[in-house]
């Protein structure tokens, strides 16, 4: 009876012995498994990381795309239209200068006229006179003057807008290339930690 005692006593002894050894085996198989989970999870989140990162350098981008070929467009119809304006400008004046001119020849003739006429006592024609020739050409002489000054304000505003898409230009190169060579970093940082996370998976996987 003493040694069936016994014998039942060890055997409970054995089973709670395994008992343990196999909570204690199950505890580390749990905290294995979410060890393995909690990496992958955050494998996970660093790849979302790194995709939003990349959306938005994306997107900045085509917003800068966006606002350069505004630019680029603006500035095209700009020099038309300035280009355009100068053109007219100098048409008019030679226009204008022609049309001086023949009234100059008139005020000549009449010149001539009166001249010819000085020695009767016949006044000179109302149409004409000394002075008001003079303020003709001072008025024809002042509107040339205009035209020309408003032509060179022009100009000048051309060479400021060239000047400024110039800098534009260059700045949006510069963006472009700044914002590739930071994909191209992001994109090899992210295949440096998926190369890493995945062997460190495998790794614990292994284990």
């Amino acid at each position: 009876e003493d040694q069936k005692r016994k014998y039942c006593e060890a055997e409970i002894e054995t089973k709670d012995a395994e008992k343990t050894k196999t909570q204690e085996k199950l505890d580390m198989l749990t905290a294995t498994i979410n060890r393995k989970e909690t990496m992958i999870q955050t494998f996970a989140n660093e790849v979302v990381e790194m995709e939003r990162e990349n959306e938005a350098a994306k997107a900045a981008a085509d917003e800068a795309k966006v606002l350069r070929d505004g630019e680029k467009s603006a500035y095209e119809k700009g020099t038309k239209d300035r280009t355009l304006a100068v053109k007219v400008i100098r048409q008019a004046k030679t226009v204008l200068a022609a049309f001086y001119e023949s009234k100059e020849r008139n005020s000549l003739a009449q010149m001539n006229v009166v001249h010819k006429k000085s020695s009767s006592s016949a006044p000179p024609p109302e149409t004409w006179s000394s002075t008001s020739s003079q303020r003709e050409s001072t008025s024809s002489g002042a509107v040339m003057l205009m035209l020309d000054k408003i032509a060179q304000d022009i100009e000048a505003e051309q060479k400021d807008a060239a000047k400024e898409e110039k800098t534009s230009a260059r700045a949006y190169e510069k963006f472009n290339k700044e914002s590739r060579e930071e994909f191209d970093e992001r994109a090899e940082e992210m295949t440096n930690r998926v190369t890493r996370k995945a062997k460190a998976l495998v790794q614990e996987i292994g284990r």
